[in-house]
Parts: structure tokens; C-alpha cells; sequence
């Protein structure tokens, strides 16, 4: 989570992919490290990570997701015992936050 939220500072901000998808990366991880992840996050994780290299405009954001790529590579059972069972594997997750904002949709 640490390195995606230096990532999503670092970000030049020139392209939309890179600025907004790096960040929403970020978003998403805190959320899911703090507990409160929801089974479509893992989803949309994946859909960012192949939105954010295919849009980028420079070396940075084809590599940023990279390590979110690694992580769901080799510890895809943390991320769902985080979300199904709310806990984190190894006991050394600290939440960030206390609750989940949530989009809502107001046109159809």
C-alpha cells in the first residue's frame, strides 16, 4: 500500500490514466487493507492495472502498476482473506481508514 500511495504522488499528472488510475489503485488497496474491501475491488484492481500501462505516455505509468501486479501474483490469498474474512494474514496491516465511500449512481 505504501508504495502505491508514493506512486500516486509521484505521478507527473500529464496523462488521465496515469494521474486518476494510480491514485484510484492507492484508494482501493488502503481500502481493502483497512478492512473494508468488497469482492469487486479485485476487479477493478485488475481492470486498472491493464488501464493504466495502455494509456500512459511515459515509462512511469507503464511500470507503476507493477507492483500490484507482483503482489496479486504471489499473495492472491491475501487479498482475499483481507476481503472475505476482514482480517490481514500476517498481522501487521494498520487501518487507515473507518469507512468505505461509496459511488452512487444517480443517473440510469
Amino acid at each position: 500500500m505504501e508504495r502505491s500511495n508514493y506512486l500516486a504522488i509521484e505521478s507527473c499528472g500529464k496523462c488521465v490514466p496515469c494521474r486518476l488510475g494510480v491514485k484510484r489503485i492507492a484508494g482501493l488497496l488502503e481500502g481493502i487493507v483497512s478492512d473494508l474491501g468488497v469482492s469487486g475491488d479485485l476487479d477493478v484492481l485488475d481492470e486498472f492495472a491493464s488501464y493504466v500501462p495502455n494509456g500512459s505516455l511515459c515509462g512511469f505509468g507503464v511500470q507503476a502498476p507493477n507492483p500490484l501486479r507482483t503482489a496479486k501474483h504471489y499473495w492472491p490469498d491475501h487479498f482475499q482473506m483481507h476481503i472475505e474474512e476482514q482480517q490481514c494474514p500476517t498481522g501487521t496491516c494498520v487501518p487507515v481508514r473507518a469507512h468505505r465511500f461509496v459511488t452512487k449512481h444517480v443517473l440510469p
